[in-house]
């Protein structure tokens, strides 16, 4: 297997994300129509950070039936024409992710693209200040973009990246979460009570033991009485903290198999987790990691908080 690309971008990782964010391109909003349901703490929308946009576009509307709608910025036009900066993946017409050409080295190796996932705010002034004094460093300030509201970009004291987003349209409903969507993210970190101290302090998380894996290391991260994310230890010693995305899909083994067609890797190989659910860990044609889950049951069950916090 290759050097793992799971968890390699820590610091250096953050301060590439620098610089790409003051693009105005037009972003989808949350709701269409606006709504008024709160769910802070819901991971709720994600961005790939890329060198290669038009590889990305490919890689997901060819693994995932998704589609891309590019947009970007006025203010980038040259007289060379126009630069793409952005662009909107949907699935089934639903806006799900977004794809950001970052500025820098274009290196699937050597400067991998990312994924960021964002967590709902209801005030992200007051949440950029609590980040802060729990020991976290914003990296990205916040910025209001039209039609989407206010976003920045964080990270916790082990450098491991997080977007959050104040909606001008409210947050995404609570719902079963169908093949084609975000349905888990998942902290992995050296010290994994340490990083959920920090959560509930700087995001107003309630903190429960993982009761599905049972193991005292593991916790899930609980907002509004459902859980929103997991914590895990890392999983082998030379990996970083980060944060991993998860997506469900209807089979597993079918989707797997078009990875490498489409300039991907298979990081890790299917895996059988609770349930009889299984999952793959992918990196893209640009590096990007993220994971692809067969989840058997209703991710609302999955997602019910059954325990009090245990912090």
């Amino acid at each position: 297997m290759q050097v793992r690309p799971l968890f390699r971008w820590a610091v250096a990782g953050a301060a590439l994300l620098t610089g790409v964010l003051t693009s105005q391109a037009a972003l989808p909003a949350l709701n269409q129509p606006s709504s008024a349901t709160s769910n802070p703490g819901k991971f709720e929308w994600a961005d790939l950070f890329t060198g290669d946009l038009t590889s990305a576009e490919q890689f997901y509307t060819g693994l995932l039936g998704w589609t891309a709608s590019s947009t970007s910025d006025p203010k980038s036009y040259s007289k060379a024409g126009s630069r793409r900066d952005y662009s909107v993946l949907s699935d089934h017409g639903v806006p799900v992710a977004g794809l950001v050409q970052r500025s820098g080295p274009v290196s699937k190796t050597e400067h991998p693209a990312r994924w960021i996932g964002y967590v709902a705010v209801p005030d992200l002034k007051a949440s950029l200040k609590a980040v802060k004094a729990a020991g976290g460093k914003v990296v990205s300030p916040a910025r209001r973009v039209p039609d989407r509201g206010q976003q920045a970009i964080v990270t916790d004291p082990e450098e491991a990246v997080v977007g959050l987003i104040q909606s001008s349209s409210g947050d995404v409903a609570d719902a079963d979460t169908v093949s084609g969507r975000w349905m888990w993210f998942e902290l992995y970190s050296a010290h994994s009570k340490t990083a959920g101290d920090f959560y509930q302090k700087a995001l107003g998380y309630q903190v429960g033991p993982d009761t599905e894996s049972k193991k005292p290391d593991h916790f899930v991260l609980i907002a509004g009485g459902q859980n929103r994310a997991g914590i895990s230890p890392l999983p082998y010693d030379d990996a970083k903290p980060d944060w991993l995305g998860f997506i469900r899909v209807d089979d597993l083994d079918a989707t797997v198999g078009k990875v490498a067609g489409l300039g991907g890797e298979v990081i890790d190989a299917q895996k059988t987790a609770e349930e009889g659910s299984r999952y793959a860990i992918i990196a893209d044609s640009t590096g990007g990691v993220f994971g692809l889950v067969q989840f058997e049951g209703s991710t609302e069950s999955m997602t019910a908080a059954k325990t009090p916090a245990s912090q």
